[in-house]
């Protein structure tokens, strides 16, 4: 669906460093919460011992490819994120709140939850992932629990507040003009005062597009790389998310031309939990002992890989920061036959 250029969304204003390293806290949430659905989705697909056709089982690796590449991807960005948060003086965000995510922690029209792929998760994707100003609806379902607010508040304040966005690309074109608007104001030198040797580069993990961020040309660069990554410039870059995904929904369709019960996911609970709470209409409470076992390991592996990295980020001895980001590294392996 081509972009509506008329399509106006609010300005993000960012006026202290405050309320920068807020919003980059939230831009870190953003894609650590975008890489876990992605992965949520490809490990809940299908192989051929799972009865697919050869044919199917080539399509669907494919796919289950394409999207942990992407998801490693949404790691650079968090990555990103995590170096510009430290070269403007503040300390990497690496929290996120437990799925579902519920109303009103992002933008009303980003509804963030783990969901099996299937034609309404992968336009949900697509949704995500669009440029600003494109006009296509979310996925099947995904509209009917969301719910409409407004976030932004007027007039000034002290403390920072989340601020609305429609899309991914226009929070970081917030950032990037925070970033410009401070620098000038401030000076370059009294915005980048972090201490570089805490940021994490391409010498320590091989991430796509990873960068030290030490000046505001790099920190802008870093945005783009992010940008240009995910919803591709408006469309220009072929292996973007949104066009990798674009790519995979003609596939899709393609497949249930040839079979029309093509069904490419295990039946996979939406939004399972370990602990038993609220009550919460879009998530399962996981207590059969075998599943609820296999998740609580999953849960560890991914409590010490997020452990490692924050200390690996924290830490500006060399072998030591080597040492805690191989350590998160090895976890992120370790997930995949958990999964």
């Amino acid at each position: 669906m081509p972009a509506d250029t008329s399509v106006s969304e609010p300005v993000i204003d960012v006026r202290t460093r405050e309320e920068l390293i807020f919003l980059l806290a939230e831009a870190a949430e953003i894609e650590h919460n975008l890489m876990c659905c992605y992965l949520f989705a490809a490990f809940s697909l299908k192989t051929e011992a799972d009865g697919l056709t050869p044919e199917q089982t080539k399509v669907v690796a494919g796919w289950r490819r394409d999207i942990i590449a992407i998801a490693v991807e949404e790691m650079g960005h968090l990555a990103l994120v995590a170096n510009i948060t430290i070269a403007v003086g503040g300390t990497p965000h690496f929290g996120r709140p437990n799925f579902p995510i519920a109303a009103g922690y992002h933008p009303s029209g980003v509804v963030v939850e783990l969901h099996p792929f299937n034609k309404s998760t992968l336009d949900h994707f697509i949704y995500l992932e669009r440029p600003e100003g494109d006009t296509r609806p979310d996925g099947a379902g995904f509209e009917a629990v969301r719910q409409t607010y407004d976030r932004n508040m007027d007039g000034d304040r002290l403390m920072p507040n989340g601020q609305d966005y429609a899309t991914v690309g226009h929070l970081y074109r917030g950032i990037r003009k925070g970033l410009a608007d401070l620098s000038a104001r401030l000076g370059e030198e009294h915005l980048f005062i972090g201490d570089m040797s805490l940021q994490v580069g391409p010498d320590l993990t091989p991430l796509p597009g990873l960068k030290i961020v030490k000046c505001l040309k790099t920190a802008l660069a870093a945005c783009d790389t992010i940008v240009d990554q995910g919803e591709g410039a408006a469309g220009e870059n072929a292996r973007s998310h949104y066009n990798r995904f674009m790519a995979m929904c003609d596939s899709y369709h393609q497949m249930e031309a040839v079979d029309p019960a093509f069904a490419p996911a295990r039946p996979v609970a939406k939004n399972p939990l370990m602990r038993k709470g609220p009550e919460r209409s879009h998530a399962v409470w996981v207590d059969a002992p075998e599943a609820a076992a296999v998740m609580d390991l999953a849960n560890a592996i991914y409590n010490v890989m997020l452990r490692a990295l924050s200390q690996g980020f924290a830490d500006n001895d060399p072998v030591r920061k080597r040492a805690f980001i191989d350590v998160s590294i090895d976890g992120m392996y370790a997930l995949s036959p958990v999964a």
